[in-house]
Formats: structure tokens, C-alpha cells, sequence
């Protein structure tokens, strides 16, 4: 027994003096931090009502009993062992027996990782017992009441968070929507926020939090009665229009939210902020060339704006305007900085290739190395290099991206099914597709390209079993919907089945042209011809694809506007002139 007593004071005696030689470097690093958890000179000048406990002492200007040194390392070694239990006992009792907030600290952080809401609740007052100044106590105990819909203590800590915060001369309302927002339970975090606002009702920053967290909860109507009360007062006039503007366009006014950047742009035209809020308004409204004008008015005030260049290059590609997107971007690859860098090479690469460019689009692609376009880029040199007519080079390429990157096997498989299908070789499609799908029998994507195969092969059956079986794991399937129901109108009689399904895909996406194509194709074979018409002139402005010219031309010539017909046909074969179901329309109604 004596050996026991004697072993371990040894053990605490070697630990002080570890703890001892720690205890300068804490103290440097703690003066360092000016004010993270809690500032001594600063907390000196706190009013009253932010102290209620007095500030504890630092570890090192305590004295180290064998009893607080042996609980700390059993704590420290439970952790090593990633026994949470035994550290988090520990650490809550090493806590109460030197008063130091940063072992209660330990023990919140550990009762968390647990998930024990009891014992995380215990542990993180008694550190603010400890340390009632740290903001980072203050704002734990604020995420776990709100956890656990405590909303009068959550409160309590977040009115003690603010204060404590303009004490130290820093901004509590703007901390309080970075706590809030983190919690989790929006209906109670915008409970807890319009509290802490009614606390303060001639804070103008206080109803702009509140606002905040209203548009984080998608409480929009709560955050644009705040937005309004403050465009008359509010200091940064520039903010609270941003903010209504998103407001008002989340709630579905575009319109409103353009008018609202327009109104105080006509007052401060120059202004960066607000015209970059109106160009993204736009762009998210697809008004592509009044976007592209804003995003040049930014140019011209900072021309090596990163940003800037990039979203040009972006919008210019999208106007078709290739020689000013490769002007863009190629500044911006120019500077060689910014995490945009990998990104405009590989959309140089995409001008050259709309252009048929193989060759420099290719030389562009093999230059990515960096950003989101790393695997797409590899798969657009495969593509270009089977399009030239070298498919075995082509598939060996996507066979080795595959073996060297295994977590992106998935979608290398769908490129190379694509290319395929590209080609028109449906059938090694299906074969190819099958393999795939042994090894990812689940994957949406590879059932849905089979299934296109399988309908150019008029396999009925494939075409059902695949794209029913994708509405099985997500009904809301758009894409899977319409192809069912198109496919069903081309390839059968079943014209009321393939309405169901076009409606339901049209409720999903009503903007897009290949579900607007599928409508007037079906209510074309309904009958219904000027139902069908509208449908496939509205196609055809979204997307001038050959296939929707082949349908619009086919239902114009069926109700007699035969030069009209013969006019689309003609326009669209120009440009498309090796689209083989375009060829077979014009030769079966105008030989």
C-alpha cells in the first residue's frame, strides 16, 4: 500500500513539474490570443452586470495538489484511450477541485462528442461558473439549450453572450446570429432571436440579427418586416437593401427584388456591392445579357477582379460571345492566383470545343489540375478523342481513370456509357451498362441511360423496368418521368399513361424545353394538335434541338401550314445536317 501512495506522488511530482514548464508557454499563448476566451485586462473594465462571478485564476497561480494532478491525467490518458466516460468523471472533478475553466471546458467538449445532453449541460455551467466572461462558454450553453428547447435558459446565456460582447467593445449581435444559426430547431432559434430583439428595441443591429436568422430559417415574411423598419435608419444602407432584395426574391418576386436594387442603385450607381447583388439577381433570373452589363460595370472599376473575369468568361460562353469569354478568362489564368485558376482553363476548353476545336480544347483540358473540373475534363478529352474516331484509345483512358481513382468510378463508368450512346452504339450500351450496373445496382444515372439505349432499340421492356425502378427510389423523378412518359407516346398506344407521367414531370421542371417537347409530342398524338403546337413553339425557342424541330415541323405539316413546316425542317437540317431521325421526318412527309 505504501509503495502504491508512494508511486503515484511521484507520478503527480514528474507532472507538476511538466505541468509547471507549461505553464510560461500557456501563459505567453494566452495573452497572445487578446480576448478568444477571456481577457484579463479586458474583463478588469466589464460593468458589473457582466460579472456576477469573479474572474477564476490561472492553473499555474493555483497550487497543484497530488489529488488535481492525478484527476487530470487519468483524464488525459482516458482520452488516449478514447474511454469518454472515464475523461469526461475526471475532468469534471479536476475542474472542481482547482477551479480551472478549461478542464469543465474538456468535459463540455467531451459530453457533446457523447451526445449525453445531461452531462453536457452539467459541464458546460460549471464552466461558465468558472469563467462567466468566455464568449465560447457562453455560446456552447446557448447550442445545447436550444437543443434541448430550453428556451429560457438559452436565452439567458444569449443576453449574457451579447453584453459580455459590447463590453469587450465587439459586435454581440452579430455573434449571436453565428450562435443561433448553428443550433439546429429553427422555430426556436427565431423565438430565442426575436426575444433578444424585443430586449433591445432601439437597436437597429439587434433587428438586422433578427432579420438574419428569419432569412437562415426561411421565416421570410418575419425578416422582411425587419429589412423595412430599418431602410430609413439603418447606417449601411448598402446591407439591408442586399438583404431585402434576397428576401424578396426567395419569396418568389424577382421582379420586386430587381426593383429594389435598381431604386438605390439610381442614387449610388458606382456602388460594387449592390451591382454585384443586381448582376446575380439577373443571372438567377436568366437575364443573361443584363447580367453580363452589370458584371462589365464591375470590370471597369477593379479590372483584375477575380470574381469579375470568371463570371464574364462565364456569361460570355453562355451568350455564345467565345472570343470575349477566352478574353476573360484568359486574364484570369494570366494572373495565376485564386481558386478559380483550374476552373477558366477548363472552360477555355469548353470555347475551343463548341467550336470543334479538338484539338486546342484538348490542350486546354490537360492542363486542369485543380477546382471542380478535374474529372470532367478528363472525360471531355475521352469523348474528343472518340468522336476522332480512336474509341478503343478512348475507353482504355476511362478504364484507367477508374483503376486510379476508384471513388469516382461510378460516374467514369456513366462518361464512357455516354460516349457510347453518343455514338449510337446503343446496343453496346446495354451490354456495357449492364456490367456497371453489377457493381452499382443502385446507381439512378446507369438505369437511366440504359433505358434511353433500350428506347432507341425499341426494348419496351427495358425501358419500363429501368425507369420505373428509378420512381421507385425517387418518385419525384423529372427526367425518369418524362422519358417513361415520351417513350410511351412514340413507341405505344398507351397516350393517357404517357400524359400521367409528362404531367407530373411538367409540374417538376415546367421551364424545361425537353419536357415541353414531350407534352406537344403526346397531345400531338392525342389529337390534340394546336395544344401540341404551343407546346413545341415554346420547345423550340428554349432549345432549337433537331429532334423538336423534326416534331414541330411533323404536327405543322399534319394541320396543313405545310411551308411553315417545310421552313423549320430546312432551318434546323443546316445545322444539324447528319441528325438521322430529322433526315427520316423530312424524307416520310416531303420526299
Amino acid at each position: 500500500m505504501i509503495r502504491i501512495v508512494l508511486i503515484r506522488w511521484l507520478v503527480c511530482f514528474a507532472a507538476v513539474l511538466i505541468l509547471a514548464g507549461c505553464g510560461t508557454v500557456a501563459h505567453k499563448n494566452k495573452s497572445e490570443q487578446g480576448g478568444k476566451l477571456h481577457d484579463e485586462v479586458a474583463l478588469k473594465s466589464l460593468p458589473s452586470v457582466a460579472m456576477p462571478f469573479a474572474e477564476p485564476e490561472a492553473v499555474q497561480d493555483q497550487t497543484l495538489t497530488p489529488d488535481i494532478v492525478y484527476s487530470i491525467l487519468v483524464a488525459e490518458l482516458a482520452i488516449q484511450r478514447n474511454d469518454l466516460e472515464l475523461a469526461y468523471s475526471h475532468y469534471i472533478y479536476g475542474a472542481s477541485l482547482s477551479g480551472d475553466a478549461r478542464a469543465a471546458q474538456q468535459a463540455t467538449h467531451i459530453a457533446t462528442s457523447m451526445r449525453d445532453m445531461d452531462r453536457s449541460v452539467a459541464a458546460v455551467e460549471q464552466w461558465i461558473a468558472l469563467a462567466p466572461n468566455a464568449l465560447q462558454a457562453r455560446a456552447s450553453a446557448v447550442m445545447l439549450y436550444l437543443q434541448a428547447e430550453q428556451r429560457d435558459a438559452a436565452f439567458k446565456h444569449l443576453l449574457a453572450l451579447v453584453k459580455i460582447s459590447q463590453a469587450l467593445r465587439q459586435d454581440g449581435f452579430m455573434r449571436a446570429v453565428a450562435v443561433v444559426s448553428r443550433s439546429g430547431g429553427p422555430k426556436l432559434a427565431l423565438q430565442v432571436m426575436q426575444r433578444l430583439a424585443d430586449e433591445f428595441p432601439n437597436e437597429q443591429q439587434a433587428h438586422y440579427a433578427l432579420a438574419l436568422v428569419a432569412v437562415a430559417t426561411k421565416q421570410y415574411a418575419v425578416a422582411e418586416k425587419e429589412i423595412r423598419s430599418l431602410l430609413d435608419s439603418y447606417p449601411d444602407k448598402t446591407k439591408v437593401y442586399i438583404l431585402l432584395s434576397n428576401v424578396l426574391y426567395s419569396q418568389g418576386d424577382a421582379e420586386g427584388a430587381e426593383q429594389v436594387l435598381q431604386q438605390v442603385l439610381a442614387e449610388d450607381s458606382e456602388n460594387r456591392l449592390l451591382l454585384t447583388a443586381y448582376a446575380r439577381i439577373l443571372m438567377e433570373s436568366k437575364k443573361f445579357n443584363l447580367a453580363y452589363e452589370q458584371f462589365q460595370k464591375i470590370e471597369r472599376q477593379m479590372p483584375n477582379d477575380l470574381d469579375a473575369l470568371y463570371t464574364l468568361g462565364i456569361l460570355s460562353i453562355e451568350l455564345q460571345r467565345f472570343a470575349d469569354a477566352r478574353d476573360y478568362l484568359q486574364r484570369l489564368i494570366d494572373t495565376g492566383k485564386g481558386k478559380r485558376l483550374g476552373d477558366a482553363t477548363y472552360f477555355m476548353g469548353r470555347t475551343y470545343e463548341v467550336k470543334k476545336q479538338s484539338d486546342k480544347a484538348i490542350s486546354w483540358y490537360e492542363k486542369v489540375s485543380s477546382g471542380d473540373y478535374v474529372i470532367e475534363a478528363r472525360t471531355r478529352i475521352a469523348r474528343l478523342i472518340a468522336l476522332s474516331g480512336e474509341l478503343n484509345k478512348a475507353r482504355d483512358m476511362l478504364q484507367q481513370m477508374r483503376v486510379a481513382m476508384p471513388h469516382h468510378a461510378e460516374s467514369l463508368f456513366l462518361a464512357e456509357g455516354e460516349i457510347l450512346q453518343e455514338m449510337g452504339l446503343h446496343k453496346e450500351v446495354m451490354a456495357y451498362c449492364g456490367d456497371a450496373l453489377a457493381q452499382y445496382p443502385d446507381s439512378q444515372p446507369l438505369l437511366y441511360l440504359r433505358a434511353l439505349s433500350a428506347a432507341s432499340l425499341n426494348r419496351l421492356d427495358v425501358v419500363e423496368q429501368d425507369l420505373t425502378r428509378i420512381l421507385r427510389q425517387t418518385p419525384d423523378h423529372a427526367d425518369a418521368l418524362n422519358a417513361l412518359g415520351y417513350t410511351l407516346a412514340d413507341q405505344t398506344d398507351r397516350y393517357q399513361e404517357a400524359l400521367e407521367y409528362i404531367q407530373r414531370a411538367f409540374a417538376l421542371k415546367p421551364d424545361a424545353a425537353a419536357i415541353l417537347d414531350s407534352m406537344g409530342w403526346v397531345q400531338y398524338r392525342l389529337g390534340h394538335y394546336a395544344e401540341a403546337l404551343r407546346y413545341l413553339r415554346q420547345a423550340m425557342d428554349k432549345m432549337p434541338d433537331p429532334e423538336v424541330a423534326a416534331h414541330l415541323g411533323e404536327v405543322l405539316w399534319v394541320s396543313g401550314a405545310h411551308e411553315e413546316a417545310k421552313k423549320i425542317w430546312q432551318s434546323s437540317a443546316e445545322q444539324h445536317p447528319e441528325n438521322s431521325y430529322l433526315q427520316d421526318v423530312m424524307r416520310r412527309f416531303n420526299p
